[in-house]
């Protein structure tokens, strides 16, 4: 499944990369920290109702939601953050003083 896919398929509410933050219904992206990896927290996340999961890592076994594997989960996170809210920049105007 793709970025966009989750997008069109799940009936996704909102989008989390902290794990304490994810309500039913959210995508949550695990990202690598300096400390600590997102992946571990993924559990937890779908234990709170994650649709979701994009990661860096590919799936543990016996994951039961959708795991989107990306090269870069903070760009995944840019993308499926435009992609979900219609890309607002498209609406701003630039003004030059």
């Amino acid at each position: 499944m793709t970025l966009q896919e989750v997008l069109e398929r799940l009936p996704v509410t909102s989008i989390a990369y902290d794990s304490r933050a994810v309500t039913p219904g959210a995508v949550f992206v695990a990202i690598r920290g300096e400390h600590a990896d997102g992946v571990r927290f993924a559990p937890q996340a779908i234990a709170k109702g994650a649709l979701a999961v994009v990661a860096e890592a590919s799936p543990p076994a016996g994951t039961s939601v959708p795991w989107v594997q990306v090269s870069n989960a903070r760009d995944a996170l840019a993308a499926l953050s435009a992609a979900f809210y219609r890309n607002p920049t498209d609406d701003l105007a630039l003004v030059g003083i």
